[in-house]
């Protein structure tokens, strides 16, 4: 039997958040269930199944590239990606033919990426990547899967309000999207599609590309711009 009223959140959530979570999603009438990583798997096999999952980024280590290994990429990938992929076939296989939702949420730093986060932002792009993946898989079935990026000063009501109209009806045509949450605004993310194409019959050198891209191409070149400077209005 699935229980259409509870959230699971999946991953980290400090006591502070969770705590407005839990208010905030109560506030609208949802219940909320809170597991790390690598605990999905019984929640799924409750004799009542949530239909609606979160799941959310792990704390990563910080640092200009060079100064980071491999180990430290091993170690979060193996914590966040593996737990996002575990946390999602599970609410999918124990949903079948009934569907389910699910919103895999990155910080805003890791979509726009930012100096200092290389390893937030290759596992925000992996949990991108993983959400198109799934909504493309399941895109004549009852399953929708979006992605959502929160800035730093997100709101729990905000959030709330968000995850309900995706879990319910009135979101049913959303999926496969890139959504970003910050202070009272709801951005609609771009995906990365060809903004510009340059096309020759004869093939390319080296001289006919930078004359392509110092003319027409110059305004579809992004500005190395942080999180707060993309998300500003």
């Amino acid at each position: 039997m699935q229980n259409s009223n509870t959230v699971v959140f999946a991953g980290p959530v400090e006591a502070a958040r969770r705590k407005e979570l839990e208010q905030a999603f109560g506030d609208i009438s949802m219940r909320t269930r809170f597991v790390s990583y690598g605990e999905t798997d019984s929640v799924f096999k409750d004799r009542e199944t949530p239909r609606f999952l979160i799941t959310l980024p792990a704390p990563a280590t910080c640092g200009s590239f060079e100064t980071l290994d491999i180990g430290a990429l091993d170690a979060h990938f193996d914590i966040e990606l593996h737990g996002r992929f575990d946390a999602a076939q599970s609410c999918l296989k124990a949903a079948g033919e009934a569907g389910c939702v699910l919103l895999h949420i990155v910080d805003a730093d890791g979509l726009i990426g930012g100096q200092g986060n290389s390893l937030g932002a290759t596992a925000a792009m992996a949990a991108l990547g993983l959400s198109r993946s799934i909504a493309l898989d399941h895109r004549d079935k009852p399953i929708r899967s979006n992605a959502l990026a929160l800035a730093p000063d997100w709101d729990a009501e905000d959030l709330a309000a968000l995850s309900a109209f995706l879990f319910t009806g009135k979101g049913g045509e959303m999926s496969g999207q890139v959504l970003a949450l910050s202070k009272n605004t709801v951005h609609i993310c771009s995906q990365p599609r060809p903004l510009r194409v340059g096309h020759r019959e004869n093939g390319w050198r080296q001289e006919e590309v930078a004359a392509l891209v110092s003319t027409s191409w110059q305004g579809a070149l992004l500005a190395h711009e942080s999180a707060s400077e993309a998300f500003s209005l």
